[in-house]
C-alpha cells in the first residue's frame, strides 16, 4: 500500500480514535513525513481505555534532526501538556507527550531507511513503495523479554542483597527509620521481584537497561500468577513504625533465602549461606541489645 491516503478505518472502537483521528492527519500533511504507522499494544489488538497510542513516523533522513523539536503547538492542535525526550540511536527517537485530553502518546520518529522495529504494525499511510514493502509483511518475532538467568549474576544479586540488608541494623540505631524504608521499598523488594521471576521463568528481568510499562506488565503478571496473593502481602508489608519495619525486613529475608537457595540448585551456583548466617546472627545480637 502506497499513495498520499490515510487510512484510519483499521483502528479500533476505541477513545484514543478520536484524538487520532484529529493527529494523524495533520502528521501526515508534513511533506518530509514518508510513512505513518500505530505500534504497541493498539497495533497489536490488546488495547484499551487506557492504552498509550504508539504512533511511528518515518521521514526523510534530511528532515529527521527537525523532528528532534517539532512545532507540537501545530501537530497536536495546541493539547500537549509535557513532552519527554529519549534518544534510542543516531537515526531513532522517541517524544513521550501527554495530551490535555488525557492520552498519551509515543510518537517514534526514525528515518525513512531506517528499519521498523519488531513489533505489531498497523499501516496508517504510506509514500514509499520500499518502505511500504518492509512495513507490510512485517510479523513481530515472539520472543521472552528477557535473557536466560545466569548464575553468577544472581549469586551476585543474592551477596549484594546480603551486604545491604546488613546495613539496616547501623540505620535503625540511628534513629534514621525513612531510610531504612528507602532501603526496603527501592532495592530488597525489587530484587525480590526479580528472584521471583527467575524461579518462574528461568530468565532474568534484572539485565534490561530501560524499563517499560509493557516490560512491566509482563513482569507483574508472571510473578502474580505465580505467587498468588502471597507476593503482595509481602511486598505491601506497611513501614509505618519501627515494629513494622523490624518485621519486613525479616520477612524479606526469609523468603530471599528460600527463593536464592532454590535458585542456586537449579541454577548450579553456591549459595553465599556463610554471609547470610552473619547477617543472621548480627541482626539477632541487635535486636537483643534492642530489647
Amino acid at each position: 500500500m502506497t499513495g498520499d491516503d490515510l487510512l484510519l478505518d483499521a483502528l479500533a472502537n476505541l477513545p484514543q480514535r478520536h484524538s487520532l483521528a484529529v493527529i494523524a492527519p495533520a502528521l501526515w500533511q508534513q511533506p518530509d513525513v514518508v510513512a505513518l504507522w500505530i505500534g504497541g499494544s493498539l497495533a497489536r489488538g490488546e488495547g484499551d481505555l487506557y492504552s498509550d497510542v504508539d504512533l511511528r513516523l518515518a521521514v526523510a533522513p534530511p528532515a529527521l534532526e527537525a523532528w528532534r523539536t517539532p512545532d507540537f503547538d501545530t501537530l497536536f492542535a495546541g493539547s500537549c501538556l509535557g513532552r519527554l525526550f529519549l534518544p534510542f540511536g543516531p537515526e531513532v527517537f522517541l517524544h513521550h507527550l501527554a495530551l490535555a485530553g488525557g492520552d498519551i502518546y509515543d510518537l517514534w520518529v526514525q528515518s525513512a531507511v531506517q528499519n521498523p522495529s519488531n513489533e505489531a504494525i498497523l499501516i496508517l499511510g504510506c509514500r514509499d513503495a520500499e518502505l511500504a514493502r518492509r512495513l507490510q509483511p512485517h510479523k513481530p518475532t515472539l520472543q521472552t523479554p528477557y535473557p536466560p538467568a545466569d548464575g553468577a549474576t544472581i549469586r551476585q544479586l543474592l551477596v549484594e542483597y546480603w551486604i545491604n540488608t546488613h546495613k539496616h541494623r547501623k540505620v535503625l540505631h540511628r534513629g534514621l527509620n525513612l531510610l531504612t524504608q528507602s532501603g526496603i521499598q527501592q532495592v530488597e523488594r525489587s530484587t525480590l521481584l526479580r528472584l521471583w521471576y527467575v524461579q518462574a521463568t528461568g530468565h532474568d528481568c534484572g539485565v534490561q537497561g530501560v524499563q517499560s510499562i509493557y516490560s512491566l506488565t509482563h513482569l507483574t503478571r508472571t510473578v502474580t500468577q505465580a505467587q498468588g496473593a502471597a507476593a503482595l502481602e509481602l511486598l505491601g508489608i506497611p513501614l509505618t513504625d519501627a515494629a513494622q519495619i523490624v518485621h519486613a525486613i525479616e520477612r524479606m529475608r526469609d523468603e530471599v533465602s528460600q527463593v536464592g537457595q532454590a535458585l542456586a540448585a537449579s541454577l548450579d551456583f553456591v549459595y553465599p549461606l556463610e554471609l547470610e548466617h552473619m547477617v543472621r546472627q548480627c541482626w539477632t545480637e541487635f535486636r537483643s541489645e534492642a530489647g
